[in-house]
């Protein structure tokens, strides 16, 4: 089965408008860069004015499958219940799925090498890599028993977040490290953080 018979919307992210534009709210953007296995708390995202008509359109819900459509390192991830109304920025795609393929196991199998691979054959060779919704929706995934794929859903959303804790842990880890050689060869000894 072809993804694009499995969502029941897919939405294509879009930069903001312009300052011209009669702007009603201000509202949070996902961006490219926001995107890992799990997405940042919505206090960490960008803001921007947007048409409230906008958010209609392209603005997120719980559940939905972000991907980056951009860039070599193709990274997908979950949104939230948090994440109700979030723009979703440009370079990104957002897959709102029937409940037949959970997301995290979505999200899992969209990041997968194979995949990737199948997503940017059609652009093979161009200067920034890259794939389109079309491609997204000629994807192949044959969707197993609901327990199967709840069991294997709940597994990957363990690892995704096990994985993002243990990075920041590792992030903290090297800053102290950084922190500790400066203060090591700094000239006159060591100082204390300001």
């Amino acid at each position: 089965m072809q993804l694009g018979e499995l969502a029941d919307q897919i939405i294509v992210g879009r930069a903001p408008r312009g300052p011209d534009s009669a702007i009603d709210i201000d509202a949070p953007v996902l961006n490219l860069r926001d995107v890992g296995r799990v997405l940042p708390p919505i206090t960490e995202l960008d803001r921007v004015g947007v048409v409230a008509s906008d958010i209609d359109r392209s603005g997120l819900a719980p559940g939905d499958v972000i991907i980056t459509a951009r860039g070599a390192n193709v990274r997908a991830a979950v949104a939230g219940e948090d994440y109700q109304g979030v723009m979703l920025g440009a370079n990104l795609i957002a897959i709102r799925v029937r409940k037949i393929v959970p997301p995290y196991l979505l999200a899992a199998f969209l990041r997968h090498p194979m995949t990737v691979a199948t997503l940017m054959a059609d652009f093979a060779g161009a200067t920034t890599a890259g794939f389109t919704v079309e491609s997204l929706k000629r994807l192949v995934l044959e969707p197993r028993s609901s327990q199967q794929n709840a069991t294997l859903d709940a597994f990957v959303r363990q690892v995704d977040v096990y994985a993002m804790e243990q990075a920041e842990a590792l992030r903290l880890y090297q800053e102290a490290a950084e922190e500790a050689a400066f203060q090591h060869l700094l000239p006159y000894g060591p100082r204390s953080p300001r």
